[in-house]
């Protein structure tokens, strides 16, 4: 993720997400450095990242991922990879209420895992999202506290 979204939303932070500017090769090798770190510390941690670098608004299209998640995805070896889409939302609520939905996973060393594959997916889950988020609402659901 961009370190200036991470400025932006520290929570993030507290999810596991760090940053690094894809302009700046010193800041991309530490960014790949500290990932190369986790995996190696822990290879059945569970990692977040954001293949287009910033968070942007749920319906703008495409998405714009990049191809780091291709060589982290060969950098941490026999993985699965579950993509997923998040759609936050104001609605009437003191706090905006997030909606997440997650895909099937798909293992790292599948031929079909590529940022166009990833992007394809997590876009069928955008789609799917702002469709069935507000009707589940709507319909007596209940957004998590």
């Amino acid at each position: 993720m961009l370190e200036s979204e991470l400025q932006k939303f520290p929570v993030l932070r507290k999810l596991g997400c760090f940053g690094m500017e894809p302009r700046n090769p010193v800041s991309v090798r530490r960014a790949f450095a500290h990932f190369q770190d986790l995996v190696t510390a822990n290879p059945y941690r569970t990692l977040t990242y954001f293949p287009q670098g910033k968070i942007s608004p749920v319906r703008q299209r495409p998405l714009g991922f990049q191809r780091g998640i291709e060589l982290l995805l060969r950098m941490a070896g026999p993985a699965q990879c579950v993509p997923v889409a998040l759609h936050i939302e104001p609605l009437t609520a003191e706090k905006p209420t997030a909606f997440v939905i997650a895909g099937n996973p798909v293992n790292s060393g599948h031929h079909e895992l590529t940022s166009r594959f990833l992007e394809t997916e997590v876009t069928r889950l955008l789609e799917k999202i702002t469709i069935t988020a507000p009707l589940d609402l709507l319909a007596g659901g209940q957004p998590c506290p």
